[in-house]
């Protein structure tokens, strides 16, 4: 230990030996973060520190040898161009003998294809008495990472200055601005950018917002108090709104980026939002005639398989008249295919809707479909590649009336020709008849004026009914007489005691099986339809030894079936549609006109029923069955 008190004498103020330095030399050499290389006067690398060869990244073998303009490597400005090697500041340092300091260059190093950022100084070494130097100390320091972080803060900082300066957003800085009693009463305008100029038409720089939009504090929305919350809380926020001095839309974006300061970018979408009107009022329209349309309506997409065919199409929307016409859930049908929804093995109309939806030609066709048992007429367009709209109605009544009509046409060309055969006959028989009655008269044969007026009383008698019988049936759904409630037997009674002359004459048994069963209606037509079956099955029982007649009504699932049944001379097959036919008479000979049938036929169909005929064929009796819904149906629906 040291124990002189002689602070002059202590060992740290004497002079280092030669060893002490050459120590000293060598720590600091190997320890700095600096990397140091020396260089002999011809520019050569004679040593390197270990912060050198890690900075540089070869080995001290490596870089021995190398001058600072190797050719194995290359060194660059910052804005990339080549350094070159005269201006390199260990070539300075040589040639001038004057230090060069921070110096930035790049070093790309071939071997690793890696480039480092470094800052370069360079010391000229003399030996004493030489004016020129024999050595330089080149020191540099790697800044890389900072140089890298330097390029990406100013390369944001161009992203910013071009977004905001030539964006397409207007952005605008504030400071929002407060009373004494410490609540917002306007915010300050720090910069603006020229888009923000050019959307709101005023350059608020310098000024507050009151300055620069006078009256904003009066708008609806409260553009003070909303950006202030956004400057104090640090709340975001993003909203639409419309700016009623201005009479323009805008998309706002508010964010705070220090307390009491806060960014607002503004965006113009007035024309979009007239669009959106312009689309919302057109979609409105469209949705309004989609679900108020009386028809039926259903859009549709092909569905193609893995090779591109088309094998199904898809519902996407209905509207509610779609329920009413095809009897199948609305509700349901979205997202269904064609064969799933109509219950079929192939999507129906397949190729006639898949051509529209293809082509883009509207078509339009009528159409029985059995699945639903309807006919319908439909209407295809196609509002996009793909896809196929069908607008379409039920027509079944239509279709059913028209066919009605047709058959009434034809039954009137039948009535036509019929009539006047039929009125012809006793028209002849009475002309005939007046000229022998002249002939008789003149001639006074009283015997045979009597027998002349008796075949002209007959023809006119006949001419009487066929026209009575005429009337009768055209009555039928015009002449109605008031409804009333009347039960199935009395009915039954009512036409059997009409009949009971030619029942008894032909000594017909009758057997009445008449559940209780109420009817509402006209009850003379009603009546008439017993009245008239009697009579036919009287009049046609032949030689029927035990003439037998049975007659009420039964159940067949949830219809009620009304029969008059006989068991006469039956009726051939063939003749089964035939004989509902006005003036139509199997026997010829027979007595009538031939319409009591169609009479019974008109008054069912009145009533929505139907009548047909069940018969094996002659001599194997015969059986009127029909219906009569709409008598019962008023029954239930007084009920």
């Amino acid at each position: 230990m040291h124990n002189s008190s002689d602070p002059l004498d202590s060992p740290f103020l004497k002079e280092p030996s030669p060893h002490d330095w050459e120590a000293r030399y060598l720590v600091l050499f190997n320890n700095v973060l600096h990397g140091i290389v020396f260089l002999d006067g011809d520019g050569v690398i004679t040593s390197a520190n270990p912060a050198a060869e890690r900075i540089l990244g070869l080995s001290l073998e490596q870089l021995q040898g190398r001058t600072a303009i190797d050719p194995r490597w290359q060194a660059i400005h910052e804005d990339g161009s080549p350094f070159p090697g005269e201006t390199h500041p260990s070539s300075v340092a040589l040639r001038t003998g004057q230090p060069v300091e921070n110096a930035v260059m790049g070093i790309f190093n071939v071997d690793r294809a890696t480039t480092r950022w470094i800052h370069v100084s360079a010391v000229p070494l003399f030996r004493l008495g030489e004016p020129k130097p024999h050595q330089v100390m080149a020191s540099f320091v790697d800044i890389t990472e900072r140089k890298q972080a330097q390029d990406a803060s100013r390369e944001a900082e161009w992203k910013f200055r071009a977004l905001f300066e030539k964006g397409p957003i207007g952005v605008a800085y504030h400071q929002v601005l407060y009373d004494e009693a410490d609540h917002p009463c306007d915010y300050f305008f720090l910069d603006a950018n020229e888009k923000y100029m050019e959307l709101t038409g005023v350059d608020p720089r310098g000024r507050t917002v009151t300055q620069a939009f006078p009256g904003i504090e009066k708008d609806p929305f409260d553009w003070i108090g909303t950006f202030a919350r956004v400057a104090r809380t640090g709340e975001s926020i993003r909203f639409e709104q419309y700016l009623h001095l201005n009479n323009r839309w805008y998309d706002c974006v508010a964010y705070q980026y220090k307390p009491d300061h806060f960014v607002a970018a503004f965006l113009d979408i007035t024309d979009r939002k007239q669009i959106e009107e312009g689309l919302n009022q057109s979609e409105q329209k469209f949705r309004t005639l989609f679900e108020n349309l009386a028809e039926g309506v259903a859009l549709h997409e092909l569905v193609w398989d893995d090779q591109g065919a088309v094998v199904n199409f898809r519902i996407l929307a209905v509207n509610p008249a779609y329920q009413r016409h095809t009897g199948l859930d609305a509700a349901s049908a979205p997202g269904r295919l064609g064969t799933e929804i109509y219950g079929t093995e192939v999507p129906p109309y397949l190729e006639e809707f898949s051509k529209v939806a293809l082509g883009g030609e509207p078509y339009a066709f009528d159409t029985y479909f059995p699945p639903l048992e309807k006919h319908f007429r439909i209407s295809v367009i196609s509002p996009r590649h793909g896809q196929f709209a069908t607008v379409f109605e039920d027509i079944t009544e239509r279709k059913h009336r028209e066919e009605e009509l047709k058959q009434k046409n034809a039954e009137m060309e039948r009535f036509t020709y019929m009539i006047s055969h039929d009125l012809k006959s006793p028209l002849v028989t009475v002309r005939t008849f007046l000229g022998y009655l002249e002939q008789d008269l003149t001639q006074g044969k009283q015997e045979r004026v009597t027998t002349d007026m008796g075949f002209i009383r007959d023809a006119t008698e006949k001419m009487g009914r066929l026209l009575e019988d005429l009337l009768e049936v055209s009555r039928v759904g015009r002449v109605v007489n008031p409804p009333v409630r009347v039960s199935l037997a009395d009915l039954i009674q009512g036409a059997l005691a009409a009949v009971a002359g030619a029942l008894a004459s032909q000594k017909v048994a009758v057997h009445v099986n008449a559940p209780h069963l109420v009817l509402v209606g006209d009850r003379p037509r009603l009546e008439e339809i017993w009245q008239n079956l009697l009579e036919n099955a009287a009049k046609y029982m032949g030689e029927q030894p035990q003439p037998t007649i049975q007659l009420g009504a039964e159940m067949q699932g949830e219809d009620t079936i009304f029969f008059v049944k006989d068991n006469g001379m039956g009726i051939d097959p063939r003749f089964h549609a035939k004989i509902f036919g006005l003036f139509e008479k199997l026997d010829a000979g027979s007595e009538g006109t031939g319409l009591g049938l169609a009479l019974v036929k008109r008054i069912v169909e009145f009533h929505e029923g139907q009548i047909w005929v069940e018969s094996e064929g002659q001599g194997q009796g015969t059986c009127f069955r029909f219906t009569l819904p709409l008598a019962l149906k008023a029954r239930a629906a007084e009920l």
